[in-house]
């Protein structure tokens, strides 16, 4: 899913990993400011500093620009910007807290084994 996100977005997305929070957000603060799309990976819990880009309604709208908080400091966020997040589990969204599901759209990209060889297997009959 990542390889395919990487290829089709113009820009191109920066990927991050949420197991280093302080190298993360400092990144995050920059692609904001640049308006690239971010890419979040193995979350488990969304990290506090990012409900003040996820809470639309605090951000601060002065033209075409718009601030919001991230963490302790206030950031331009163009139109631009996107960010993603991805988890390795699919029970993650069920285990975040009522106030932070609903500000995320969970879309479910699990792929089992089965699947993968079903579409294998599939390929290989269009193939002969």
């Amino acid at each position: 899913m990542l390889k395919l996100l990487q290829q089709k977005s113009q820009p191109a997305v920066q990927v991050l990993d949420s197991q280093d929070p302080r190298r993360m957000l400092a990144s995050l603060t920059l692609s904001m400011r640049l308006g690239k799309a971010v890419a979040i990976m193995n979350i488990d819990s969304v990290h506090p500093a990012l409900f003040g880009y996820l809470r639309k309604e605090d951000a601060v709208k002065k033209g075409w620009l718009t601030t919001v908080e991230v963490g302790p400091e206030l950031v331009e966020c163009p139109d631009t910007f996107r960010l993603l997040l991805f988890a390795r589990d699919a029970s993650a969204i069920s285990k975040l807290p009522p106030m932070v599901r609903g500000l995320v759209t969970p879309i479910n990209f699990v792929l089992t084994q089965q699947a993968v060889e079903q579409q294998l297997l599939g390929r290989r009959e269009n193939d002969t």
